[in-house]
């Protein structure tokens, strides 16, 4: 927390008036990557196209974030992968925000071209 602190440039006593304890901090860390993840797929169930399109975009998105990301920074993509396993409920949490995305795709009519 020193480290985070410092490198802030703000007292450990802030950091600890936000997060009580170093795993709510590293589940924090977790739970923004993994948001910045899902966000773009919540925008490929927007798009007006086919059921079929719209299912491979969102499987192809996921794959490109994924994939740019550990081409970016291999060794951050490591730290946060590590992050969110140890994170299980924003793990849970956000598998049921990925189901409930899946669910919503198909209880729309299905139009394949």
């Amino acid at each position: 927390m020193v480290d985070v602190a410092r490198a802030l440039n703000i007292s450990y006593g802030t950091i600890y008036r936000h997060y009580p304890s170093k795993a709510s901090l590293r589940e924090a860390v977790a739970e923004t990557w993994l948001r910045s993840i899902i966000q773009p797929l919540k925008k490929v169930f927007e798009r007006d196209c086919s059921s079929t399109q719209r299912l491979l975009l969102w499987v192809e998105t996921l794959i490109g974030i994924k994939h740019s990301l550990v081409k970016e920074d291999p060794e951050l993509f490591s730290m946060y992968t590590s992050l969110a396993e140890e994170s299980v409920d924003v793990i849970t949490a956000l598998i049921s925000e990925l189901v409930g995305q899946f669910l919503s795709f198909f209880m729309r009519p299905l139009s394949i071209t």
